[in-house]
């Protein structure tokens, strides 16, 4: 018997840092500004970069799909279902990283994010939000929730034909500086690495699909993260 297929993902919940600060699209551009021609179809939009808590397939032409309007519902109970900070939790932007390496020096996704050290509390909330749509079968995927923002990915120019090709790590040495990398001139540019584009109120949780006709995704609904603001 064949393994079943799951549906591909239509929406997602997100905190689209990179359309709430203008600073953050700022470094993105100047990142993308250092890094090589060849390589900027796989470097995400400025007003695109966001942190994903959770895919959902929200098909309305699936019978077995959760709707649009259940999630929205389910995402305006989250005020009263979390115990949310008093004011909007703050996400420090200091760990660059990448995903699906391709041998010792390639890899296919590049991201950003906060340090899990001294963040608990932020990553806490995050992974309650996860888990809350998770458990009310939103959510269908069972790995955890890793807390990243793709700045780079092989699949954002994916061929008609064959395989996506890695990029090597001395592609984002390129836009190091731009990326406040601490050890960029080390003989040996690896990860993961220590960086600096300082930090950004995570003020609100937003459903998205697609995209809008300035290249952002579009929001169908949020809330606020913060008692100060609910």
């Amino acid at each position: 018997m064949a393994a079943r297929i799951a549906p591909r993902p239509t929406h997602f919940l997100s905190i689209p840092l990179g359309q709430l600060h203008a600073g953050l699209r700022a470094q993105v551009t100047e990142f993308r500004d250092q890094v090589d021609e060849a390589h900027l179809p796989i470097v995400v939009a400025p007003p695109r970069i966001h942190f994903t808590l959770g895919v959902m397939n929200l098909d309305p032409h699936r019978p077995e799909s959760r709707t649009v309007d259940e999630a929205l519902s389910l995402l305006r109970e989250l005020p009263t279902r979390l115990a949310l900070p008093e004011t909007a939790p703050i996400v420090p932007l200091d760990l660059l990283d990448v995903l699906k390496r391709n041998g010792p020096r390639r890899a296919h996704v590049l991201h950003i994010g906060p340090q899990e050290a001294g963040n608990d509390s932020l990553i806490s909330l995050f992974n309650n939000v996860h888990a809350i749509f998770r458990e009310e079968g939103f959510i269908t995927e069972t790995r955890p929730l890793k807390l990243h923002m793709t700045l780079m990915n092989t699949n954002f120019n994916r061929p008609r034909k064959g395989r996506t090709q890695p990029f090597s790590f001395d592609v984002v040495r390129l836009g190091a500086q731009a990326l406040g990398v601490v050890n960029e001139l080390a003989d040996e540019f690896t990860f993961p690495q220590t960086m600096s584009w300082g930090a950004y109120e995570a003020s609100s949780l937003h459903i998205m699909g697609s995209y809008g006709p300035d290249g952002a995704y579009v929001s169908l609904g949020n809330v606020p993260l913060s008692r100060q603001s609910a």
